[in-house]
């Protein structure tokens, strides 16, 4: 059956609440375009795109040409997905959608940033002058905007690639199901007047119960090996369903974790707020999220994010779970280096500037403001021209152009008119790496 279109195949309000589903869980943008460029789901949407980008001419220029860039090259595809980073700044990922090798629909993920290319925000100030936004809600509108992980866009994106795939097939065997009733009422028809034994449409009929079981246990596998944690307790915090990643991530067998209580897997000291926790995701109804410690049947601690949504029905809740032990690690050395780094400032004796190679200042750390020749307020963004004298500016740019060159400078000496009455200072300018000086 090749004659069918992608609003045949599937129940588009049944796609849409699927991606609504899962964009409560990862935050993730969605849609679904039909090879004709029609938005069939449009679900996430970052207010970046929305408010901003798409209704300002030169951005949605931008944005169209995204578009154009995917759908030129998705029929290269060399991986799991497209990926382009559009000129507005923000990356989008694509899948078609295949249904017997013909291309139905494209799968969209996007408006996002890559954890390894983070956003820009100089980058983003300058585009809101530039276009005349709202600076202030545009970048508040870019705080917004979600942060991944290759790996997770990859798996989430090819996950609900599959998903989508999977309603696809259904639906597809939903319409040969269909005409083939409207052929065995033909047929019954013709049997009645031409005496035609029924042997071929039990025979059709037989196939495609056939071809609903292979994809009603495609769907099962989809489930099972998904490489998100997935747990489902009922109204009692009983675990009632447990996926392979969940169980991998527990320590048990998923046979032997249904039926036993959730809580066993807390740390002691956290389940008194993991059970007022799932006492919340009841009462509100949408996505909840938490962060506690588990401890597996090894008895070893690790720390987990939990997104969880209660079902429509009210007498269960879906539990999504992320192991984020190392991320905390890494965020307490990274505040232990911080402070560190802050102790060591904290303890200049007199003035340590931060200045590009045109002298301007960036930033400015003292414990004796009184040393400065203008408040640092005032300081930021200006320039050493705007603040010395000409003949202690110029020592101050060659002292970094020397810099640029050898690496350092040192010995020069500045005559700075204070209100405590002219100060004299040994200048050292280092070079900074990646440009600039210090």
């Amino acid at each position: 059956m090749t004659d069918f279109t992608f609003n045949q195949l599937v129940n588009i309000q049944q796609v849409h609440n699927l991606l609504e589903s899962h964009h409560a869980l990862s935050g993730m943008a969605y849609g679904v375009l039909d090879t004709e460029e029609n938005t069939l789901v449009a679900v996430g949407w970052q207010d970046l795109c929305v408010r901003f980008h798409r209704v300002n001419p030169v951005s949605c220029e931008y944005c169209r040409e995204s578009d154009a860039y995917i759908k030129a090259h998705l029929h290269d595809l060399d991986g799991d997905f497209i990926e382009y980073r559009c000129k507005n700044g923000l990356t989008d990922v694509a899948i078609p959608i295949l249904i017997e090798g013909r291309h139905v629909a494209t799968f969209y993920a996007g408006q996002f940033f890559f954890d390894d290319n983070r956003p820009d925000t100089e980058f983003f100030s300058r585009q809101a002058v530039a276009l005349g936004f709202d600076q202030e809600e545009y970048l508040e509108s870019l705080e917004r905007v979600p942060v991944f992980s290759r790996e997770f866009v990859r798996t989430t994106v090819v996950f609900l690639r599959d998903m989508v795939n999977v309603l696809s097939e259904t639906g597809l065997i939903n319409l040969e199901r269909a005409k083939n009733v409207a052929e065995t009422q033909r047929l019954l028809h013709e049997l009645q007047v031409h005496q035609l034994e029924p042997e071929m449409q039990n025979e059709e009929l037989f196939q495609s119960r056939e071809k609903l079981e292979f994809t009603l246990e495609k769907y099962t596998d989809l489930y099972d090996f998904a490489p998100v944690s997935y747990v489902t307790l009922n109204h009692n915090g009983i675990i009632s369903d447990v996926n392979l990643a969940g169980a991998s991530l527990l320590g048990g067998e998923r046979s032997k974790l249904i039926g036993r209580r959730f809580v066993q897997f807390v740390a002691t000291a956290d389940r008194p707020e993991f059970t007022t926790f799932i006492g919340m995701v009841y009462c509100s109804r949408k996505k909840e999220a938490i962060e506690i410690v588990l401890q597996s049947e090894g008895t070893i601690q690790f720390i987990v994010q939990i997104d969880a949504m209660a079902a429509a029905s009210g007498q269960e809740c879906r539990l999504a779970l992320t192991n984020i032990t190392e991320r905390k690690r890494a965020e307490q050395e990274l505040r232990k280096a911080f402070d560190f780094s802050e102790g060591v400032i904290n303890a200049i004796p007199d003035l340590l500037f931060e200045i590009d190679r045109n002298g301007r200042y960036l930033n400015v750390w003292t414990q004796k403001t009184e040393l400065l020749a203008a408040q640092k307020e005032f300081l930021l963004g200006k320039t050493v021209h705007d603040v010395l004298s000409p003949e202690s500016a110029a020592i101050v740019i060659d002292s970094i152009r020397e810099a640029e060159e050898n690496g350092l400078s040192f010995g020069k000496v500045l005559r700075i008119d204070l209100t405590l009455g002219m100060r004299w200072f040994e200048l050292s300018v280092s070079r900074k790496p990646g440009g600039g000086a210090a």
